[in-house]
């Protein structure tokens, strides 16, 4: 068994499905990441992280996953009119995103 996973699971289930798991869950500072997180969280439960040359390119490979949630972060933070609060939700893609496109395959698969 995967250590990580059971130690998440020492948490109760998130009631919210909110970013996260267990202790890593985001905080409200975050909020506006939510839908981009559950789209990848089903997107990425969908694919598949195995390309070999025996097994067919899968629709959606985990990489895409992960590269669709940092475009889909980008597009909403580059639609925020304040350029402070602009460059604040970068620093916090630049912060995020790199622990999920990480730790993504230590909770799935």
């Amino acid at each position: 068994m995967n250590p990580l996973k059971w130690f998440v699971n020492l948490w109760k289930p998130e009631t919210d499905n909110s970013a996260g798991v267990g202790p890593f869950r985001l905080g409200p500072e975050y909020d506006w990441m939510q839908i981009v997180w559950n789209i990848h969280d089903y997107d990425y439960g969908e694919s598949d992280p195995r390309v070999t040359p025996e097994t067919p390119v899968p629709e959606t490979r985990r990489s895409e996953s992960d590269w669709g949630a940092f475009h889909r972060l980008y597009l909403i933070a580059s639609k925020e009119p304040d350029p402070i609060r602009r460059c604040q939700m970068a620093m916090q893609i630049c912060k995020i995103w790199p622990i999920a496109r990480r730790g993504g395959l230590y909770f799935w698969g």
